[in-house]
């Protein structure tokens, strides 16, 4: 049963549990908390869009294309079709996360992690440096 905000109530079904691991909060709707229940509404999965993996566990899971070398992100992905992942609890881009933890230095904050393959998904260091924000179109676009 649903109240009137479009929530689930909780006390419909006492002494029940969600059914996500870990959480200890009471059944609301679903198997699921109120919590876990908005999160799944709203973002499609029961942790709000954020993965349970690391960076470094999608990193391992990527593939590569063996015709170009680029090692093809395995996590999710942005609106914008980049590879997307959280750093230090903070959302990043999966190709500036990864040069980032490889201890190569970004010279400044206004400067973006290029892809040289032009391959969005691609993580493969060896496809990735530093370019200017202003020039980065210009600099390295194709054609």
């Amino acid at each position: 049963m649903v109240n009137p905000v479009g929530r689930p109530r909780s006390t419909d079904h006492k002494g029940k549990m969600c059914s996500v691991e870990g959480c200890d909060k009471p059944y609301a709707s679903i198997g699921l908390c109120n919590k876990h229940w908005y999160r799944l509404k709203h973002h499609g999965d029961v942790n709000g869009g954020k993965s349970r993996h690391s960076l470094l566990e999608h990193l391992e899971n990527s593939q590569i294309d063996p015709k170009t070398g680029c090692k093809i992100w395995a996590g999710s992905i942005s609106k914008g079709g980049y590879g997307h992942t959280y750093l230090k609890g903070k959302p990043i881009s999966a190709h500036r996360g990864v040069y980032i933890l490889s201890g190569l230095p970004i010279p400044t904050f206004r400067y973006d992690v290029h892809h040289t393959c032009e391959n969005k998904l691609c993580v493969n260091l060896e496809h990735l440096v530093p370019a200017h924000g202003q020039l980065h179109g210009k600099k390295y676009r194709k054609g």
